[in-house]
Order: structure tokens, then sequence, then C-alpha cells
């Protein structure tokens, strides 16, 4: 799960930034091929659609957020504190940028059945999805102990 999530997410912010369909759809036909085992036939179905973009079938950006909307407000982007805590501690030991970090977290924040689920981790995804001003950045030991804290089922300050 953590790897369509990563996957999802990455997409996500290339269709957001407007970047060249053609890479857009050259990373969706390698983790097609090569990065994932896919057990959704939706997201398998988006991913060839993706990497159909290569031959020139281009779908619109407007329409390639519609269709990745519905991974981020389904059961893709729904954490506890165990698995919130797991996925930011793997996002530092590979030495993500703040933005990298805030773009994960408000991805988190932003699907409303975290909200439901538990609302402290509705709260800290919130809070670091601050983080691209520089501002609001919490050091990465900060967020280490955010991370440990969860893991440990403790309450977080922020």
């Amino acid at each position: 799960m953590n790897t369509e999530r990563l996957m999802l997410h990455e997409l996500r912010i290339k269709i957001i930034k407007r970047e060249d369909r053609d890479l857009i759809a050259r990373l969706a036909y390698d983790y097609f091929l090569n990065r994932i085992v896919v057990v959704d036939s939706d997201l398998e179905r988006l991913l060839i659609d993706l990497a159909c973009m290569q031959e020139g079938c281009f779908i619109e950006y407007e329409e390639l957020e519609d269709r990745l909307e519905y991974f981020f407000q389904g059961d893709h982007f729904i954490y506890d504190r165990l698995e919130f805590a797991k996925e930011l501690r793997r996002l530092l030991l590979q030495k993500a940028s703040m933005t990298c970090l805030a773009d994960w977290a408000y991805n988190v924040w932003f699907n409303k059945n975290n909200r439901k689920k538990d609302k402290t981790i509705h709260d800290i995804a919130y809070a670091l999805s601050f983080m691209c001003c520089h501002e609001f950045e919490y050091s990465y030991e900060e967020l280490e102990d955010i991370a440990d804290r969860l893991m440990k089922d403790e309450d977080v300050k922020l």
C-alpha cells in the first residue's frame, strides 16, 4: 500500500506542476512494468491510460487531476498513527526535502477520510503541509520526534 501511495503522490505532483505529459507517461509505464504489483484494477487502468500517452493519446491535465483525485479520496491515503509514523520516518530516512514532506502531508490532510479516522493524524498532516514555507518548517529532529511519539502512541504537541 505504501508503494501505491508514493507512486500516486509522485504522479500527482508532476501533473499539478504541468510537467511534460510524455514524462508522466514514461513514469506511469515504469511503475506499471517494474516498480509495483498492482492489485487495484482501477489503478492498473489509470497507469495503462497514462502510459498510452507515449503513443500520442494525450489526456488533458484537468482530466488527469480528476482521475487521480478518485484515489486520493479513497482508501489509498488513509493512515492510522502507526502507518503515518512509518511513512514519515521512511521519507526522513530518504532525506526528502521539506517541500516533498509538505506535499505528502497535504495529500494526507486533504483526504477527508483521515479526518474521520484519526483527528490527530489529520491535525499533524495539516501542520506539516505548511512546511513548504520556511517559517513553518520543522527540523528533521522534530519530525523524527513526531514519528517516534506516534509510534509509541503518545500525544504529539505541535
